[in-house]
C-alpha cells in the first residue's frame, strides 16, 4: 500500500503542461470558427429533427383524413342504396345502424 509521501512524489514528477499546448484550440474558439461550426451543426441537426417530425405529422394527418373519407364514402353508398331501394333493410337493421352510428 502506498503512503502519502509516495503519492506526493509521483504527483511532483508529472511534467507540467506547456503553456501553448491548447493555444490552437483557444485561437479557434476566440476566432469563432469552432463556435460557428458547432452552431451550424446544431442548427442542421435541429432542422433535420423538425423536418422528420413534420413528415411524420403530415403522414398521420393524411392517414386520418383517408380513414375519414372512406367512412364518409361508405355512409354515402349506404344512403344512396337505401334511397334508390337497391337493398332492402329490415326495421331492426335500420334501427341498429342509427344506434351504432351507421355501421361504426
Amino acid at each position: 500500500m502506498r503512503n502519502d509521501n509516495d503519492l506526493q512524489k509521483e504527483l511532483l514528477d508529472v511534467p507540467p503542461v506547456p503553456a501553448d499546448a491548447f493555444s490552437h484550440i483557444e485561437h479557434r474558439i476566440y476566432n469563432g470558427s469552432l463556435k460557428r461550426k458547432v452552431v451550424i451543426s446544431l442548427a442542421a441537426s435541429l432542422l433535420m429533427v423538425v423536418g422528420a417530425l413534420t413528415i411524420v405529422n403530415v403522414h398521420n394527418q393524411q392517414a386520418e383524413q383517408t380513414a375519414l373519407a372512406d367512412e364518409i364514402i361508405e355512409e354515402l353508398d349506404f344512403a344512396r342504396s337505401f334511397i334508390n331501394g337497391d337493398e332492402t333493410y329490415q326495421d331492426n337493421d335500420i334501427l341498429a345502424l342509427f344506434v351504432t352510428g351507421a355501421g361504426e
